[in-house]
């Protein structure tokens, strides 16, 4: 095993705080997801999170779904992004008989699993530059930000919170025939998302 030196090692400046709450999909089959999918949550092309998606509308587990995952940044945090991608197995493993069915709920793509929507933030857009839609999110991010330059010890210096629906969207190929159409992105859901960056003297 290689080692590696101590300066090598990328000094830890902050904790990155994300919680994704209320997954909804998109069109007449939602706001619950197929059975077989699950979320997930990752960093620098590294996967730090993942859930099976509530796929019962009228469930408390829908209501109370929820993932939060808290990981250390180190100084090159703006360049990183966050993804969230959906993905749906295509195969249902049944342990009385240990047969594997494969199933065919919306496009089939493999014979194993497929990525049926995704998400990308970031990091110095949705945490600095803030990522505003509308004109009461801008009024909220303003008095955050207001907060953040009276010296707020809960957040990185020069950061703000970070609080949107975001939209997870796909790409829809021409209808058969069209010689001359092109694919097109879709949304085929969406999640909340917060965010907040916090120094790592915050933890102690």
């Amino acid at each position: 095993m290689a080692e590696v030196k101590q300066d090598q090692v990328p000094q830890t400046v902050g904790f990155l705080e994300v919680i994704l709450t209320g997954p909804r999909m998109s069109g007449f089959a939602g706001p619950a997801w197929p059975r077989t999918c699950t979320i997930y949550v990752a960093i620098a092309d590294e996967v730090v999170a993942w859930q099976t998606l509530p796929f019962e509308s009228d469930s408390d587990d829908f209501k109370k779904w929820r993932l939060g995952i808290r990981v250390p940044v180190a100084s090159n945090w703006p360049d990183l992004s966050l993804d969230i991608f959906v993905e749906r197995a295509d195969f249902l493993f049944r342990r009385r008989t240990n047969m594997v069915v494969v199933t065919r709920e919306g496009p089939h793509t493999s014979g194993h699993t497929a990525v049926i929507s995704r998400a990308r933030l970031r990091l110095l857009d949705a945490l600095v530059l803030g990522d505003m839609d509308d004109e009461e999110e801008e009024k909220t991010m303003k008095r955050r930000r207001s907060e953040v330059m009276e010296g707020n010890p809960r957040l990185l210096e020069g950061t703000v919170p970070f609080g949107k629906a975001v939209k997870l969207q796909d790409w829809e190929l021409p209808a058969p025939g069209d010689e001359h159409g092109s694919p097109r992105a879709v949304v085929r859901g969406r999640v909340d998302v917060r965010m907040n960056l916090r120094p790592a003297a915050f933890f102690g």
